[in-house]
């Protein structure tokens, strides 16, 4: 697994490491360009090939990218205070990449649901009776959960298909817009009244300021760093979930069937262990 990992980081940080190389030596047109402009440029030129999916897979979650990462010059949310910049940015990455992991862990698991009612109880029809109410309880119940999602979750698409493909797609998207808006909030927080609230303070120390921006570069830096080390781990987890939850949906659909199974089983036995057990004790006297 630590193997896996290994690769999936190398690949994930060759692919920004690239868009990052050219942008240090890019095109002339960015040399104009700066703040937001500059960052909705970056995401076009090394993100948006990303957000692609092939022709045999789906996207699975479409995002309304007009609610997050936007302009804090001219598009600042309300209540945004100054020095808040970076906490809100984590929660609109995080809470994007929840709505994909989410849709696409629904997504394979009504898939799955979806293979086994068709596949499995038509090849074995005895199975039909006490299988197919729980599956489609539990579709039901899945459908109820991707509606609660915020986006348009697709699950709309054909049995076994894996969607491994267009996660890892769509995850470096939001990743490689992520860190461009990073380096953005890096800008915008070299204006005093974005990095600090200065209201009702006659003046502010030129050592103050010197030591907010300091920190506050220091801790976008640590935030670039941590989603790079943080997102070949959380992929692996989701590839790991999509190998096996087929194994995962059979034994959760057969547990109450063990359990009768079982129960029925330890009155069977318990008779017989007890004239053992009686035999056992008469045989050491």
């Amino acid at each position: 697994m630590k193997k896996n990992i290994f690769i999936i980081a190398i690949l994930v940080f060759g692919l920004t490491n690239n868009a990052i190389g050219a942008n240090e030596s890019g095109p002339k047109s960015f040399s104009t360009k700066g703040g937001y402009k500059l960052y909705q440029e970056q995401v076009k030129q090394f993100c948006s090939e990303y957000k692609k999916t092939d022709k045999t897979n789906e996207i699975i979650m479409v995002m309304d990218e007009s609610k997050y990462f936007k302009d804090l010059e001219g598009n600042k949310p309300a209540g945004l205070k100054p020095g808040m910049d970076l906490e809100l940015a984590k929660k609109e990455y995080e809470k994007a990449m929840d709505s994909i992991y989410g849709c696409a862990i629904y997504s394979t698991y009504y898939r799955e649901l979806k293979t086994i009612k068709e596949d499995l109880i038509k090849t074995n029809p005895k199975l039909n009776p006490k299988l197919r109410p729980k599956i489609e309880a539990k579709m039901k119940e899945i459908e109820a959960k991707i509606k609660a999602l915020d986006g348009n979750c697709r699950i709309k698409a054909n049995k076994n298909n894996l969607v491994k493909n267009a996660v890892l797609r769509q995850t470096t998207y939001e990743t490689c817009k992520y860190n461009y808006y990073l380096e953005y909030l890096k800008e915008y927080n070299q204006k005093v009244g974005n990095l600090i609230d200065t209201k009702g303070k006659k003046s502010v120390g030129i050592l103050d300021i010197t030591n907010e921006l300091s920190n506050k570069l220091n801790a976008i830096d640590s935030e670039i760093e941590r989603i790079y080390n943080t997102y070949p781990i959380v992929f692996q987890a989701y590839n790991d979930y999509e190998n096996n939850i087929t194994s995962h949906i059979l034994l959760d659909l057969l547990q109450q069937d063990f359990k009768v199974f079982r129960l029925g089983l330890h009155k069977t036995l318990n008779p017989l262990n007890q004239v053992i057990y009686k035999i056992s004790n008469a045989m050491r006297r």
